[in-house]
């Protein structure tokens, strides 16, 4: 071999080496576009969930827009994207129990209007109209506050005409018996007295 058949054989390599190279880098540079906007993607999922955990991300966030390096973004974006998912069940979570505690509070706060007016009903033979909460509006914090205010009006009412025997004539209603003990003896007899004065027919039931 000569030397001008090395020299071409040396520049045909370098040439290859060159071109192989050449390709390597751009399979790397178009899976780095690919996985940048799979990241672009993935950020565009959960663009209004980021506001709700803006505390949970805010230091990665500073750091992808410090970031020129493609595979340090993509990375941070996987793990912000995994951060504000797990964040926003968190919250989802906390929001499901919060409404369940309030579809459980309204239910409470109904049993009780529907007690005064069936107290209104069956001793002052009075059919009023009371406000009944519903759980399906949107803003179940005020509708409690609208039954909560209910409850109130009715209760100052009955205790201006039924006096402080009102709690244990409540107990009654509810559940149709109240236990007779030491404690609230002159209570119950000062009950019933109020509810034979009303014309109502009462049964005593013994019990061990």
């Amino acid at each position: 071999m000569n030397v001008i058949e090395l020299v071409e054989l040396v520049n045909k390599k370098r040439r290859e080496m060159n071109k192989e190279k050449l390709e390597e880098e751009i399979r790397r540079t178009l899976n780095q576009l690919s996985e940048l906007r799979d990241s672009i993607e993935k950020l565009r999922e959960v663009k209004t969930k980021m506001i709700l955990c803006s505390e949970e991300i805010n230091e990665d966030k500073k750091s992808v827009l410090q970031s020129n390096d493609p595979d340090y973004i993509s990375n941070m974006v996987n793990l912000i994207y995994q951060k504000v998912n797990n964040c926003y069940k968190k919250i989802e979570e906390e929001r499901r129990i919060k409404i369940e505690e309030q579809k459980r509070r309204i239910r409470e706060i109904n049993e009780k209007i529907l007690v005064y007016k069936k107290i209104f009903k069956n001793i002052f033979n009075e059919n009023i109209d009371v406000y009944i909460l519903s759980d399906k509006l949107e803003d179940l914090d005020s509708e409690i506050k609208k039954g909560e205010s209910e409850i109130e009006r009715l209760n100052d009412i009955l205790k201006s005409r039924v006096g402080s025997n009102l709690e244990l004539l409540v107990k009654l209603i509810e559940n149709n018996e109240i236990e007779i003990d030491q404690e609230n003896l002159n209570e119950v007899i000062e009950l019933i007295r109020f509810l034979v004065n009303k014309g109502l027919i009462l049964s005593l039931r013994f019990s061990k």
